[in-house]
């Protein structure tokens, strides 16, 4: 059996209450404040910490549900939850839905019976039933990467049409004219926004073509097989601009593995690319997310709506960065 505060109460002889204040964090007089805390040591004591949860009815949780793990943005999303909300107090609990509607309503159930205080979900699709769980609980959620059509819950995005827009404007202003997408289903908020970008860029110069649109699995053999139907049946195109990290993995396999080039033989646009970026020679043009500030707001909106200081359900539009390296040629 691990060590109680009755054990520490027969350690230091100080009355339960005074334990129990100082434990929960509450200012004690200073000599039992360094008694407890030199007992607290010596016996090894952990606190409870569902014991603590079902009396204060705060488990200093925070559930996170992306749909893919092995997703580099889902990743660098999660790293920065885990430490933002570390240094709060708060620990998190990760699941992953599979990119399934079925699996992402199962993880939602589960980190609802976690007793978690807040909910942050990367959704797969636009479905508003998988929240009307945690609302009915009190649980505040807060969306981040795409919209949905829940009005009641805060959404965090980036200006995915606008900076798209702008980066097929820098391919344009390069001279080319026959310019791909390599990007994901549009059923996607974010795939769906980002050929909306490029779409409005390329029709404004007259150069939209539909043929020059690939819509694939959001995985680097997606942006593979992408990127060989390019080189092997559309010769003429000489840009691609590519709407997501595994994506522009896999569309440089495919140029490297064709004996062919970044800038020489074909001028690129990748996305979310940052730390890739600064070892592929010629260094490539990119679509940075404004990460760390994407998980500071989405982390401020839950612990406000946890603490009911207030309630907040605006959305939040943030605005991405094109960062112009030397892959686009002038032609």
């Amino acid at each position: 059996m691990g060590v109680t505060i009755k054990d520490i109460a027969h350690e230091t002889g100080l009355g339960l209450a005074t334990i129990s204040s100082y434990l929960n964090g509450n200012k004690v007089r200073e000599f039992n404040a360094i008694a407890i805390a030199d007992a607290v040591k010596k016996l090894g004591y952990v606190p409870n910490e569902f014991a603590r949860s079902l009396k204060t009815k705060k488990s200093m949780t925070i559930g996170i549900l992306v749909p893919e793990l092995d997703n580099m943005f889902s990743m660098t999303i999660i790293s920065e939850m885990d430490r933002m909300f570390r240094s709060k107090g708060y620990g998190v609990i990760v699941c992953d839905s599979k990119s399934s509607v079925a699996e992402e309503m199962k993880s939602i159930k589960f980190l609802v019976s976690k007793m978690v205080d807040g909910l942050i979900v990367m959704p797969v699709s636009n479905t508003t039933e998988i929240y009307e769980l945690p609302l009915s609980r009190n649980i505040p959620v807060v969306i981040i990467d795409r919209l949905t059509d829940e009005d009641k819950i805060p959404h965090v995005v980036i200006n995915n049409s606008e900076i798209s827009e702008i980066a097929t404007g820098q391919i344009c202003s390069a001279g080319h004219e026959n310019i791909a997408i390599i990007t994901g289903d549009n059923s996607i908020y974010t795939s769906n926004k980002r050929e909306e970008g490029y779409t409005k860029s390329l029709k404004k110069q007259g150069l939209y073509c539909d043929k020059y649109v690939f819509r694939t699995e959001l995985t680097p053999s997606g942006g593979y097989t992408a990127m060989k139907r390019i080189i092997n049946e559309f010769p003429e195109v000489t840009a691609v601009f590519i709407a997501n990290y595994e994506l522009t993995i896999g569309t440089l396999m495919a140029i490297n593995e064709c004996g062919m080039s970044v800038y020489n033989d074909y001028s690129i646009v990748g996305f979310d690319a940052l730390e890739l970026s600064k070892i592929i020679n010629p260094r490539l043009t990119i679509v940075n997310q404004p990460t760390e500030n994407i998980v500071k707001v989405a982390a401020e909106i839950i612990l406000r709506n946890i603490e009911g200081t207030v309630t907040i359900t605006d959305d939040t539009i943030l605005s991405a960065e094109l960062l112009v390296g030397k892959s686009i040629k002038n032609i």
